[in-house]
Formats: structure tokens, sequence, C-alpha cells
């Protein structure tokens, strides 16, 4: 027999939901962001990027760190960069995707399914890595 979620529990388990899917969503946006600068600083450390102190002299807060940065590495400069890290944002992207298909899906089966089942798939969700 099916059980039906009451109102209180329907908006408990989307309040969970939604924090659990926030959660994940920041945290695959932290990784994004700290693989980037690790992969940076490693650049920066072996001497492939340097500073362009003149344009640093002219650099603020608003200033974006790859206009002050030179990139010997890279033939193309800042459009072969830019290739790299828009591949790596697409990957982030299709990873972030996933978790708000999963956050659908569960959000269909505590609409439209029975409580136990919800409850089950909001405690996987909250254990899987995307």
């Amino acid at each position: 027999m099916t059980k039906i979620l009451s109102q209180a529990q329907t908006k408990y388990i989307t309040e969970r939901l939604n924090a659990v899917k926030l959660a994940k969503l920041r945290a695959i946006e932290t990784e994004y962001k700290d693989d980037l600068n690790d992969v940076l600083a490693a650049e920066i450390r072996a001497g492939r990027v340097k500073l362009i102190p003149e344009k640093l002299e002219r650099a603020s807060m608003r200033t974006d760190l790859f206009e002050v940065l030179f990139f010997k590495k890279y033939n193309g400069g800042w459009k072969e960069v830019e290739k790299v890290v828009k591949k790596s944002e697409a990957q982030r992207e299709v990873r972030s995707d996933k978790v708000r298909d999963e956050m659908a899906r569960i959000m269909d089966q505590v609409m439209l399914g029975d409580a136990e089942q919800a409850l089950q798939m909001l405690q996987d969700f909250s254990a899987k890595s995307f």
C-alpha cells in the first residue's frame, strides 16, 4: 500500500532536497575553482605564467586575473587558455545538470509517489557523488 506524504512532510522533504542540492552544487563549484586555482598556481611556480607588471599596477579588485597574466605555455595566449577554461566549465555544468535532474526526479516521486520511496531516494541523493 502506498503511503502519501502529508503537507508538512512534503514541505520538509522539499526543503531538505533543496538544501542537499545547493550543497552539492556549491561543492562542484568549489571543486572547479580549486582545480583552476591549483592549475594556475602550478603554472606560475613552473614559470609558464607570468604577471604583467604594468597591467598589475593598473589593476583593481574588479580586474579579471587573466588580464594581468601572460601565458607563455599557450601560444594562442588568452584564447587558448579560454578554451581550456570553457571545457572545464562545460564539464562542471554537466555534473551540475545531473544534480538538478536527480533532484527533479526525486521531487516527482515526492509529489506523485509514496513516502517511503521518496525518503529512500532523498537518502540516496544525499550520499551520491556527482
